[in-house]
């Protein structure tokens, strides 16, 4: 079943926190816009996963739900 939506996925490229000083752009006002994806409060920067659904007629109260439901509890993270 992936094989059937392996061209809907893909990756942005490298996570700007992991790309060297030396090769962040020059521009102060590009450098900007890249730090407006920076998590502030953590040494994570840019590095996060993102899911987008699209589709007609979705309950989003639904989905929510469930996703919420697969989140493991900060013990079961610890084991």
């Amino acid at each position: 079943m992936l094989t059937r939506f392996a061209p809907l996925l893909r990756s942005e490229g490298d996570w700007w926190v992991a790309v060297p000083d030396d090769e962040w752009p020059e521009d102060e006002a590009q450098r900007d816009v890249v730090l407006q994806d920076f998590d502030k409060g953590s040494s994570h920067g840019d590095r996060r996963q993102e899911i987008v659904f699209i589709g007609v007629g979705m309950n989003e109260q639904s989905i929510v739900a469930q996703l919420d439901g697969a989140l493991l509890t900060d013990e079961e993270m610890d084991k």
